[in-house]
Formats: structure tokens, C-alpha cells, sequence
């Protein structure tokens, strides 16, 4: 291969190196929520080839080449090491919540509703005390039906109720319109703004309102959740 083409590519092999050392130091970013299972393994097994390959290659380099090819090695295995460190501080942190005194960690957990993505996690966050609540959103119901979820729900309240603790809180966010994440199974209503007007009898349009809470509210119940973000006041 031509010499230029060779630190063109030990550029980019840089380039990548830098790009997944700056990953590694956010990859417990809210931001990286939804890909951090790829973003991880795709991280790691990069910097591990570049690691390896710079390894065998570098005395085979000379001039400008090695010294590209050292900093290849040395990004790479920054970022190689940073993903691992910054997973086993995460775990271990975990670990420590769990460990931590039931009494403290009960008094501590009632101040947090969580969301979450992993049942099995939620579930021994609520058998540890760790938490007050849980935030449900459309990620947790995906292909869910209505008992699925009743299912879930009442698991986590058996668990507070052996506890001889108070319910945990389950909050959603069912407001109307587009933000209504547990539509469907649940019914999807419009925006309450847009089931009245100026024009209607108050008493037609309070009981179209008293109409629509009653759907949420009902249907929520069925569910377990017991705390609704929904508006208090909806204006166009």
C-alpha cells in the first residue's frame, strides 16, 4: 500500500481511538440510554482490535508511522480501560445500594420514583427498599396488554405489602392527546382542550370534562397507577 494511503488510515484509526476514549467517559449518559448495549460492545471490541493490532505492528513502522502508531495504541487503551473502569464503577456503586443498611435505605428510597427498563432491576430495587415509586412510560408496555402490565404492578405492590410498608407510588404520564404513553392498551383521548369551547353551556362542558377524567381515572385504577401527570389547567 502506498505510504500516504497508510497514514491516511493510521489517522483515521486515530481518530477512532480519540472518538472511543470520549465515548468511554459518557457512557452512562441519560443521552445514551437507548443505544448504550451496542455503543458498548461496539466500543469495546474496537478499541481491543485497535489495541492489539498497534501491538503487533508498531516496531514494524518507522519515522512518522510508529509515532502515529503509539498514539494509537495509547487512545485506544485508554478507551479499552475507561470502559471497563466505568462499568465495574457503576456495578459496584449498585452493589453498594444494595448492601447498604435496609432501615437507611428505606427512609432514603421513599424520596425517589424511578423509571427503568429492566423489570428484574425494579424488582430488586423494590425487594431492597431503594425506591418510593416507579415512573411507567411507553417503553415498559411495548407489546403489552393491560394484564401484562396489572401483572407487573401487582407484583412490585406484593413485595411493599410483605415489607409492611405503604404502597409504592405508580406514576404515569396520561394527559390527552400526544402525550399519552400507555396508549394503546389504554384509550387514547384528545386533547381535553379540544372537548369543549367558549360556545358550550358550562354545564355541557363540565360534564364532557367529568366524562373524560372518569375514562383516565378508571382505566388507570384498573392498572394500579395511583398518580397521574396529567395538566391541571389545558390551554390553547
Amino acid at each position: 500500500m502506498d505510504e500516504k494511503m497508510v497514514v491516511l488510515l493510521k489517522i483515521v484509526q486515530l481518530l477512532v481511538a480519540v472518538a472511543i476514549l470520549l465515548v468511554a467517559n459518557y457512557l452512562r449518559s441519560p443521552f445514551l440510554t437507548n443505544f448504550r448495549f451496542w455503543v458498548f460492545w461496539l466500543s469495546l471490541g474496537l478499541s481491543l482490535s485497535l489495541v492489539i493490532s498497534e501491538v503487533i505492528s508498531i516496531n514494524k513502522h518507522k519515522s512518522i508511522l510508529k509515532i502515529l502508531s503509539f498514539f494509537v495504541l495509547i487512545f485506544s487503551f485508554a478507551g479499552f480501560s475507561n470502559i471497563l473502569v466505568s462499568e465495574a464503577k457503576f456495578n459496584l456503586i449498585q452493589q453498594n445500594v444494595f448492601n447498604t443498611d435496609a432501615n437507611r435505605l428505606e427512609k432514603l428510597g421513599n424520596h425517589f420514583i424511578v423509571g427503568y427498563r429492566d423489570f428484574k432491576r425494579l424488582k430488586k430495587l423494590v425487594e431492597h427498599q431503594a425506591i418510593g415509586g416507579v415512573f411507567i412510560t411507553a417503553r415498559n408496555i411495548k407489546h403489552k396488554s393491560k394484564a401484562d402490565i396489572q401483572q407487573e404492578i401487582s407484583k412490585l405492590q406484593a413485595i411493599r405489602q410483605d415489607q409492611g410498608l405503604s404502597p409504592l407510588w405508580i406514576a404515569v404520564d396520561q394527559e390527552g392527546g400526544i402525550v399519552s404513553r400507555l396508549s394503546p392498551p389504554l384509550t387514547k383521548l384528545p386533547p381535553l382542550s379540544t372537548i369543549i369551547s367558549e360556545e358550550q353551556p358550562i354545564e355541557q362542558s363540565k360534564d364532557a370534562v367529568i366524562k373524560y377524567a372518569r375514562i383516565h381515572g378508571q382505566e388507570l385504577s384498573e392498572l394500579g397507577v395511583n398518580l397521574n401527570f396529567a395538566p391541571v389547567v389545558d390551554l390553547k
